[in-house]
């Protein structure tokens, strides 16, 4: 996690922006942010100001895949925000495909 976080403040030394994949060996960040998407998502983001992205692929009936994004500017409750220079806010993308009947569902976090 430290190189990451070594990465960040280079990008922001350069006065640049930065998006980063957020994993789960990236310890209580990653489990903090999870948290908070699906609360907040459970509770149709109504309670908080969130920016929101979607499209919808078909092919031929057989395929659809749905990608949901949703980029939350305010993280002040964000514990390890300090720990991360330039940190303005955090994302999530949901992909729901389904194929053959068949749906599956996961979510990546930046």
């Amino acid at each position: 996690m430290g190189c990451r976080k070594e990465i960040a403040k280079s990008i922001i030394k350069k006065d640049a922006d930065y998006v980063l994949a957020l994993k789960g060996n990236q310890g209580t960040l990653h489990e903090n942010v999870d948290l908070f998407f699906q609360d907040q998502i459970e509770r149709d983001l109504a309670e908080v100001d969130v920016e929101i992205h979607q499209t919808v692929d078909n092919d031929h009936g057989r395929v659809e895949v749905v990608r949901e994004y949703w980029c939350v500017n305010s993280i002040d409750w964000l514990e390890e925000k300090k720990d991360w220079e330039g940190l303005q806010a955090v994302g999530c993308a949901r992909l729901t495909s389904t194929i053959d009947g068949e749906t599956s569902c996961y979510e990546v976090y930046s």
